[in-house]
């Protein structure tokens, strides 16, 4: 079960947030300030890697597990899921919302990259694969 999905930009600000029906009842601050720290540890983890600077690939705790994914332009996607979803599923999810955002965000005139996505075709699509 996915419970949040975070995009955030190479500087740390936050463009796109998901969170499912039971867990929504954090706040857009909550939002801000959790997804631009976890963005700096994955900034610092690839700085600090000697395999090559990626950032983590996944964090997990009792009962959940974040998963992070940094594409090509610069964004960084976190997934946060149920611990019993296997890795594989998540993965997909992730990379089925970066094909999106290719698709409906940058290639959108009307949609700067790095800002805040409100693009109606990609939350939709977006949400569709994330409550799957």
């Amino acid at each position: 079960m996915t419970i949040q999905l975070w995009m955030v930009n190479n500087s740390g600000s936050l463009m796109y947030s998901f969170t499912d029906k039971y867990h929504d009842n954090f706040s857009a601050n909550f939002h801000l300030t959790n997804s631009s720290s976890l963005s700096t540890i994955s900034a610092l983890a690839a700085q600090c890697s000697p395999l090559g600077g990626s950032g983590f690939t996944q964090i997990e705790t009792t009962e959940t597990r974040w998963i992070c994914f940094s594409s090509p332009t610069g964004i960084n996607f976190f997934l946060c899921t149920k611990k019993n979803m296997p890795i594989n599923i998540a993965q997909r999810k992730i990379y089925a919302v970066y094909r999106f955002y290719t698709v409906f965000v940058l290639r959108n005139p009307f949609c700067i990259p790095g800002q805040t996505i409100k693009c109606q075709k990609f939350e939709q699509n977006a949400e569709k694969v994330l409550m799957e």
